[in-house]
């Protein structure tokens, strides 16, 4: 949607969309850093992707609620879409950051796809962390879907030949990753 109704470039966000849930969005995305780098030396892993989860969470709900394919239809509604597409799009910033202990090659490749050259092997910066952290006007660049589907008939024929004894599917055809 950055690519198609905002030029190819993160816009600046606009105003609110869900007030409410932006705050929400915006206080789990600031406290967030600590809490890793608490959940990192405590080797509290699992803290730290129940935290990323909560995260990962709230912008479900917002995208959900916020409905920015609605917004696109009516031009009144571009400021606000706008705002929708940033929020959307920092999030994905701080989760790529996040993640990368846990995904690197997907989380690198995300990283890529927002416009962000990080060099993942040193120190990120701090401002990377930051929620409030520039993210407009940043040039996105498309990418391979980061989960492909799996092809549901593929994974139904898999299923079907194991219940009959027959045997199973050695692979389901998912798009190539470059």
């Amino acid at each position: 949607m950055i690519e198609r109704f905002a030029d190819g470039k993160i816009p600046a966000s606009g105003p609110p969309a869900l007030p409410e849930l932006e705050e929400k969005i915006a206080q789990a995305a600031t406290q967030l850093p600590a809490t890793l780098e608490r959940g990192f030396s405590a080797l509290t892993f699992r803290d730290n992707l129940q935290a990323i989860g909560e995260l990962v969470s709230l912008c479900d709900e917002y995208i959900d609620k916020a409905a920015p394919w609605k917004l696109a239809k009516n031009p009144n509604d571009a400021p606000k879409l706008k705002t929708v597409l940033n929020y959307a799009a920092r999030a994905l910033r701080l989760l790529a950051i996040s993640l990368h202990p846990f995904m690197p090659q997907t989380t690198e490749q995300l990283a890529r796809q927002l416009g962000y050259h990080f060099d993942f092997s040193k120190a990120i910066p701090a401002s990377a962390y930051q929620w409030d952290s520039p993210v407009a006007d940043l040039p996105i660049a498309k990418g391979a879907p980061l989960f492909p589907r799996i092809e549901i008939a593929a994974a139904k024929a898999q299923k079907d030949s194991s219940k009959k004894g027959a045997k199973p599917v050695s692979e389901i055809p998912m798009v190539p990753q470059p």
